[in-house]
């Protein structure tokens, strides 16, 4: 491979010139050069730092256009921002290049069902398990598009076999659940034995709470919830928050918004207080609530995407 020396200017982070300074002086090739920038935009992604990861991202398909991964990783940061549609676009350039994996096609999937383009969404992951049949990702994004669209059978079907495939996935088992109480072939017994069998279910963990028993003081209660946004819940949700009574109680929304909008804003004003957990994990998102005091804390997400059912399993609070 030719290589060059690093002496381009470009519009980057300040993550990227920091990787950019490491290199100056260093002969590599375009396509390394690409890779660490990737990688960069990859832990800027993880943070939630997604402006930041976009620039990367982009910086890397500029290097090494070739290259689909690039494109299916600025397809979910764009996706994850709110941009759908230039994310719908980004995945389908990548998908035209040669050895685009199934990941990208299952990424292009679920973007797809964000826009509400739910058959081109149907091909695209089954597009992504016909390249590996072994995905048990893009095996549950199938039977989530499925159900999606009313094919229940086909549904259950996809998400049984994501769920031999990965047993212990949380995510794969709460999609499975939740299918199960569209099906009137299954009766409500079995669908409550199934529940007792979801992994996470038997996580325990010794709780002291300091919580003080007083009945006239405020009661504190958290709200747990990833549509705190434009979606059916709201529609309930948010009246709730707003005509709390409170002299007597006080608010806090626990939000797993990746990509916030307008009724977001409207959950955040309604709560005394507002706390972002969508990236953190079960014991830290226990300590948030322990650290506030919360009384009783509410799910209401159920078995539906982006729960925090486990965090529940490892008893936040006094009363859930």
């Amino acid at each position: 491979h030719a290589t060059v020396k690093i002496h381009f200017r470009i519009r980057v982070s300040m993550s990227l010139r920091d990787v950019l300074r490491r290199l100056t002086g260093q002969t590599a090739t375009r396509k390394e050069i690409a890779i660490k920038v990737n990688d960069v935009g990859t832990t800027l992604a993880q943070k939630g730092l997604l402006d930041e990861a976009i620039i990367n991202f982009s910086s890397a398909i500029e290097l090494d256009p070739q290259e689909p991964s690039f494109w299916s990783n600025l397809g979910n940061a764009l996706n994850f921002s709110g941009q759908t549609e230039a994310a719908c676009q980004c995945f389908e350039k990548g998908s035209k290049l040669k050895g685009a994996p199934a990941r990208l096609f299952d990424n292009w999937g679920t973007a797809l069902t964000d826009a509400g383009r739910l058959h081109d969404a149907l091909e695209a992951h089954k597009k992504a398990v016909s390249i590996d049949p072994g995905m048990a990702d893009a095996l549950s994004n199938l039977g989530n598009t499925y159900r999606a669209i009313g094919r229940l059978d086909d549904a259950l079907m996809n998400l049984d076999a994501a769920a031999a495939l990965s047993p212990a996935s949380r995510t794969i088992a709460s999609s499975r659940l939740y299918t199960m109480n569209f099906l009137e072939t299954i009766s409500p017994e079995d669908i409550a034995r199934a529940h007792l069998l979801w992994p996470g279910a038997d996580s325990r963990r010794i709780a002291s709470f300091a919580n003080a028993p007083m009945p006239d003081r405020v009661l504190r209660i958290g709200y747990v919830s990833s549509d705190f946004r434009h979606h059916s819940c709201a529609n309930f949700l948010l009246p709730l928050i707003e005509h709390h009574d409170r002299h007597n109680v006080h608010v806090t929304a626990f939000s797993g918004v990746q990509a916030p909008d307008e009724f977001t804003e409207r959950f955040r004003s309604s709560a005394n207080d507002w706390v972002d957990v969508a990236l953190t994990s079960d014991e830290e998102f226990c300590a948030e609530v322990s650290n506030r005091s919360i009384d009783i804390l509410v799910d209401c997400g159920g078995h539906t995407s982006s729960t925090r059912l486990a965090s529940f399993a490892l008893r936040a609070a006094p009363i859930q």
